[in-house]
């Protein structure tokens, strides 16, 4: 347990950000963001991807698909070194060639954006906006209620939101994949950069929760969790689905030994504080990004 004295300066490490803790005082205390990220100490693992051929595969479950509810979070952290060129790289994504279902993407402006197809997957809802900076972890999270909106939030933050879809969702008839999109004919919109701490619930979340999700760690037992996968083996083949729904995934093109389509394991995201260590008892952080 850490003792935090009034009026007392303090450092400590929050998901993605380096946090400054002022003024510690009885009724509340304000939380400042200082980066980079890239200071940071961190013992867990996350999968890095060359943008050429890596990708990681989950088999195809009904409960991966807003089609079950007609409402569904999807939520991952990336941290990349440069902008993609020509199209836009695609961290995770559901669907093969025009049957696609959801994506989330970066942009070759830096822009984020999540996107949900109609069956045929010749029309999709796009919400897009925000600007990622390259070498720093970012939260992308999207949302989706059918017949309302679809939103993408970058760190926490509301960046875009869409009325406009309102129709049937794709089939949901495929594979889920880590690194690209899956079957297109023309590109797979390779991603190259890290991906860390990929999380799917059954429903939409509010924008307080997507900024609760930001800055907590999954245990894999919340309610509304579908799937999640925190790549923390450091090593291996499989990547575990951490709800023990068992949809666990495979990396590369050999689910059983490493091939050139693997992506390797790097340092993962700086995981969040906790009020407990920090002694802090119920006291509420107060959150700024700059």
């Amino acid at each position: 347990m850490i003792g935090l004295e009034v009026k007392k300066n303090y450092i400590f490490f929050l998901k993605g950000r380096t946090m400054k803790i002022h003024k510690v005082g009885f009724i509340s205390i304000v939380v400042a963001s200082v980066f980079p990220a890239a200071l940071f100490a961190t013992t867990n693992t996350a999968l890095r991807f060359d943008g050429v051929n890596d990708y990681g595969t989950v088999l195809n479950d009904a409960a991966l698909s807003p089609q079950v509810d007609g409402q569904i979070t999807l939520s991952t952290w990336v941290k990349f070194d440069a902008l993609p060129v020509g199209d836009n790289a695609v961290p995770v994504s559901k669907g093969s060639a025009f049957a696609y279902e959801y994506a989330t993407g970066i942009w070759t402006n830096g822009e984020i954006s999540y996107c949900l197809w109609r069956p045929t997957g010749s029309n999709y809802a796009l919400a897009k906006g925000g600007v990622l900076t390259t070498g720093q972890w970012h939260n992308i999270t999207g949302t989706f209620m059918q017949d309302q909106y679809i939103k993408v939030y970058l760190d926490g933050h509301l960046a875009h939101q869409s009325s406009s879809f309102n129709s049937p969702l794709g089939s949901g008839n495929s594979d889920l994949y880590f690194g690209m999109i899956g079957g297109d004919p023309f590109t797979k919109s390779w991603f190259n950069g890290a991906l860390d701490d990929v999380s799917l619930w059954n429903f939409a979340m509010t924008d307080s929760q997507v900024q609760q999700l930001v800055n907590t760690s999954l245990t894999g037992s919340e309610s509304g969790l579908v799937a999640y996968w925190n790549f923390n083996e450091g090593s291996g083949q499989v990547v575990t689905d951490m709800t023990g729904h068992g949809h666990n995934g495979t990396l590369g093109s050999n689910p059983t030994a490493f091939d050139s389509a693997d992506p390797t394991w790097v340092a993962g995201v700086p995981e969040p504080a906790t009020l407990a260590m920090l002694g802090l008892g119920a006291v509420m952080l107060r959150r700024k990004y700059s």
